[in-house]
């Protein structure tokens, strides 16, 4: 990918990776009512949206350098924001599409019967107990590991953002029970968050159950047809949170932080300080999401079955391996982010189904018009 050189006096631009990227070429290992094809398309839609949003970082703190170069220039300031502007729209297309496949794709498994077996597996490898950090360091240096990301189309810069987001979060993660139990840092807080992994009750619990039952499938439903995405007012059921809920607020909170750095984009222009634009909290859970696609896909494809339709992790390869352990780090991440917005506001703010969220809606309908 060609870039100019954020040293010269000419704009930055970036040219995104091209749409159709390297699907995972590993034989897939049949699992009753998965569709395997639409599971890989929709990852292969899902990687590439995030290679492209990690080009476009690239190319955002390149654009504050030539802007900040060239403040006493209101021409060629103004060209660039003109610019900025188109690129941050099509990262905003990029946001969407990592969030309708990161439903989508669990949508599918949950469905099909795919997702408690995944789940299971988790709870396994976090049984002893793991330090995200050391995990992750000790995956990536085999070259099995490494090569089968990349033909899973993951590109070695998001594979380094990766491992920033880890390190961010300082996670140690166990298993109790049906729970996996998460002790991390985010912003310099230490922060402790439990996700169930356990299958839902077949019947509603309570009110809030009853309110919630369903709403995964109609929010997955409205975000893939581009139509707002009520929540209703309805607060998060009691208890742990479990990991639809997780990846609900991961995808409608990017949408809602993409869509305001495209608002501030339009009101304002692009700052000349990074200030976390778009926000450290939104990268890492785009990162986390499109993680979590990656992982189920490796397990799906790379784990043999126990013989109980559940993945044989010990049996499995390196390649299985890591799989399961993506997929606890992005559910510990996905934990430990909702932790640190609940503890940032007042009340419940954002939780699921609050005012707050129930306004994403809102800023959607209005940038996509």
């Amino acid at each position: 990918m060609s870039r100019a050189d954020s040293r010269t006096d000419h704009p930055p631009d970036v040219r995104p990776p091209a749409r159709g990227s390297a699907r995972p070429s590993a034989p897939l290992v049949r699992r009753s009512g998965v569709n395997t094809a639409a599971l890989l398309r929709e990852a292969e839609d899902a990687v590439g949206a995030v290679n492209r949003l990690h080009e476009y970082r690239d190319y955002l703190a390149q654009a504050r350098a030539f802007k900040a170069r060239n403040a006493s220039e209101p021409a060629r300031a103004g060209a660039l924001e003109a610019q900025v502007l188109g690129h941050g729209r099509l990262a905003l297309e990029d946001v969407r599409t990592l969030s309708r496949t990161a439903l989508s794709v669990f949508g599918m498994l949950r469905s099909g019967g795919g997702l408690d077996p995944l789940l299971v597996a988790c709870r396994r490898r976090a049984a002893g107990g793991l330090h995200a950090r050391e995990s992750w360091d000790a995956a990536v240096a085999s070259d099995s590991v490494r090569g089968a990301l990349r033909r899973a189309g993951v590109s070695d810069g998001v594979v380094l953002a990766l491992g920033e987001a880890i390190r961010a979060v300082d996670a140690r993660i166990s298993a109790a029970g049906t729970r996996l139990l998460v002790d991390g840092s985010f912003g310099g807080r230490r922060l402790q968050g439990a996700v169930e992994t356990a299958p839902r009750p077949a019947t509603p619990r309570g009110v809030i159950d009853l309110l919630t039952q369903g709403r995964f499938e109609a929010l997955a439903g409205a975000v893939a047809a581009g139509e707002p995405a009520y929540l209703d007012g309805v607060g998060a059921p009691p208890g742990d949170a479990r990991p639809d809920e997780l990846l609900l607020l991961g995808a409608l909170g990017a949408l809602r932080e993409a869509t305001r750095h495209v608002r501030k984009l339009e009101d304002a222009g692009l700052s000349v300080y990074e200030g976390g634009e778009p926000g450290t909290i939104a990268v890492i859970a785009a990162i986390a999401l499109v993680v979590a696609i990656v992982a189920a896909v490796m397990i799906i494809a790379d784990c043999p079955d126990n013989g109980e339709g559940e993945p044989d992790v010990d049996g499995g390869g390196p390649v299985c391996g890591i799989g399961v352990l993506l997929l606890v780090l992005s559910l510990a991440t996905l934990a430990l982010l909702k932790t640190s917005q609940s503890q940032g506001t007042s009340g419940t703010n954002l939780a699921l189904g609050s005012a707050v969220v129930h306004g994403v809606a809102r800023d959607l309908e209005t940038v996509r018009s």
